[in-house]
C-alpha cells in the first residue's frame, strides 16, 4: 500500500507543460524572449522557463518565490502612451524616458493567454 502512495506521489509530483512561442502567437507574444515552456507546479502556479531561468507568471508562482516576470514582459506601445509621453517630454523639456516614467510607465502586452494555457495544465 505505501509503495502505491509512493508513486501516486511521484507521478502528480512533475509538472504538466507546454512550449509556448512568438512564431504561436505572433504580435501578440507578451515576452521579449523568443520562447519557452509553460509549467503548471504546485497550487496552481504558473512559471514560464526560457535559458533557464524560472518566472512567474501569475501570483501563486510569485508567492513561491518565483523570479519576477516583468524583465522580459513586452512594453505594450500600441496604445498611443508614447506619443503622448513625447508631447510631455517636449513641452517640459524632458526626455522622452523621463516623460514614460512620470507617466507611470508603459502598459505590458497582455499576458493573460500564457496564465490561461498554465492553469489548463494544472487542471
Amino acid at each position: 500500500m505505501f509503495v502505491w502512495y509512493y508513486l501516486h506521489f511521484l507521478l502528480h509530483s512533475f509538472a504538466s507543460e507546454r512550449q509556448v512561442s512568438f512564431d504561436e502567437f505572433g504580435n501578440e507574444w507578451p515576452l521579449t524572449v523568443n520562447s519557452g515552456t509553460i509549467e503548471c507546479r504546485q497550487g496552481n502556479s504558473v512559471v514560464f522557463i526560457t535559458d533557464g531561468k524560472e518566472y512567474a507568471i501569475n501570483g501563486t508562482a510569485e508567492d513561491l518565490g518565483y523570479k519576477d516576470i516583468r524583465p522580459i514582459w513586452k512594453d505594450d506601445t500600441s496604445t498611443g502612451i508614447v506619443e503622448y509621453a513625447q508631447v510631455v517630454a517636449n513641452d517640459e523639456g524632458i526626455s522622452l524616458e523621463e516623460a514614460v516614467s512620470q507617466l507611470g510607465g508603459l502598459p505590458k502586452v497582455n499576458i493573460n493567454p500564457l496564465i490561461q494555457i498554465g492553469l489548463a495544465l494544472c487542471e
